[in-house]
């Protein structure tokens, strides 16, 4: 899952100065946030947040596990 909003809130910024620094509108950002934002926006998000595009994403400890991209839960299913 994305840590955006928790990296602004970090740096007292709001999505909406955000989205001004980006060039896009607030709804954009919420949901490319949201939703399946390209690498191009996730560059450009760290870029202005002054952080690496990998810590825009929280750390899992098992990067192997499957889990629902809706809930983010971990899906039981065994892959052979």
């Amino acid at each position: 899952m994305l840590r955006i909003q928790a990296i602004c809130k970090e740096q007292g910024v709001s999505l909406s100065e955000l989205a001004s620094r980006l060039g896009i509108q607030y709804q954009s950002l919420y949901d490319s946030i949201n939703g399946n934002p390209t690498l191009k926006r996730l560059q450009d998000i760290a870029f202005h947040l002054g952080v690496n595009v990998k810590d825009l994403f929280e750390d899992d400890d098992d990067a192997s596990a499957l889990k629902c991209p809706h809930c983010g839960k971990p899906l039981n299913i065994k892959i052979e």
